[in-house]
């Protein structure tokens, strides 16, 4: 039975090198057992990667094992591990390593490290699965949270779970995504406040306000940045939210919208301030 490993992930990151791959001019790979063992992966090539912090984990990866993607509060990617890299505790082999990793991920803003212990994938496969959705799976407690590259205990409930997504995915094609405006611009600002280091979340709840994207940074209580995305329509509704959000939390509020509609919330506000 293959282990099942959680890998939260920068949703840019995620997108880079599960989503769209990278090829394999473009880490150029220096040593001749990699480079045969890339070669047996069907490109782009799809990986994922783990800090020298927590290389006991990685070291659990065998092939055949399974992992799935988290990110924004759901598992959005399945992928099945060909090899890891290195293969052996060799300082040539971790050196070639940290290159490929930085030529895909950069380094961490926060420390300045690479990600040297790298997951090579035979396929990927998009999915959706909620987090309270894997956690009963799991047997976890409901309100777990995935804080890092983890060994899921019971891998059977998982595998049920998988299993039970594919078989549906084989009867119902799946329909092609269309994003809508609205959404793609909701992820970019998520993305941004992840690669910066705030801890970010799309349609936050408070009481029965929905803010579209927040920028949370603990222990401040409330978010420290609020959001609200208006494509079209009136944007009083969000003005009022982003007011809200100022008077409860002081957070710094974003209205993002069309040239058009700002100027004229400006002319609506310059009308309203006696002269």
């Amino acid at each position: 039975m293959p282990n099942v490993f959680l890998a939260p992930g920068l949703a840019a990151h995620i997108r880079r090198s599960i989503e769209e791959g990278v090829s394999l001019e473009e880490i150029n790979p220096k040593k001749q057992n990699l480079i045969r063992l890339i070669g047996k992966i069907r490109p782009p090539i799809k990986m994922w990667a783990v800090k020298q912090s927590i290389k006991n984990k990685w070291k659990n990866v065998k092939e055949g094992d399974i992992i799935l993607f988290y990110s924004g509060g759901k598992f959005i990617f399945r992928g099945d591990v060909a090899f890891t890299y290195p293969l052996k505790e060799s300082e040539e082999q971790l050196n070639e390593a940290r290159r490929i990793a930085e030529i895909v991920w950069g380094r961490d803003a926060r420390d300045g490290e690479t990600w040297p212990y790298l997951i090579f994938l035979s396929k990927t496969e998009e999915v959706d699965i909620p987090l309270d959705q894997l956690n009963r799976a799991a047997g976890y407690h409901e309100k777990y949270v995935v804080n890092g590259f983890t060994r899921v205990r019971n891998p059977e409930g998982v595998l049920s779970l998988l299993e039970e997504k594919y078989r549906i995915s084989e009867k119902k094609p799946r329909a092609e995504v269309v994003e809508d405006e609205h959404d793609k611009i909701v992820q970019y600002i998520y993305e941004i406040g992840e690669m910066i280091g705030y801890q970010p979340e799309k349609k936050w709840r408070v009481d029965r306000s929905e803010y579209d994207v927040v920028w949370h940074r603990p222990p401040r209580e409330g978010p420290r940045c609020v959001f609200e995305v208006q494509v079209r329509g009136s944007v009083e509704s969000a003005l009022l939210k982003l007011k809200d959000a100022w008077d409860r939390w002081g957070s710094t509020v974003f209205l993002i919208s069309s040239p058009e509609q700002i100027e004229d919330v400006k002319k609506e506000a310059s009308q309203r301030i006696p002269s």
